[in-house]
């Protein structure tokens, strides 16, 4: 009787232990919720501006093969128009 009277205790303390992380279990799981809709939002944010970034690279680059080609076909016209 009087190890099942202290397993009853044990086990009503252990209840009761439990009971009392609830909240503390609860408000964890909220913010790890939060931080993976922050991470979510982070991590979109960050593909936007990476494909903003690309996409402004390749137009530098034409910008660039195109101002290439303006100098060349100005180069050429120095060339012809310096001749008599």
């Amino acid at each position: 009787e009087d190890s099942t009277v202290r397993v009853l205790e044990t086990a009503g303390a252990v209840l009761g232990w439990v009971r009392s992380l609830r909240p503390a279990v609860e408000e964890a799981h909220t913010v790890a919720a939060r931080r993976s809709e922050r991470d979510l939002r982070l991590s979109a944010v960050l593909q936007e501006a990476l494909a903003g970034q690309a996409a402004r690279l390749q137009r530098l680059q034409a910008h660039r093969e195109d101002l290439g080609r303006v100098r060349a076909m100005l180069v050429r016209q120095a060339g012809t128009s310096d001749r008599p």
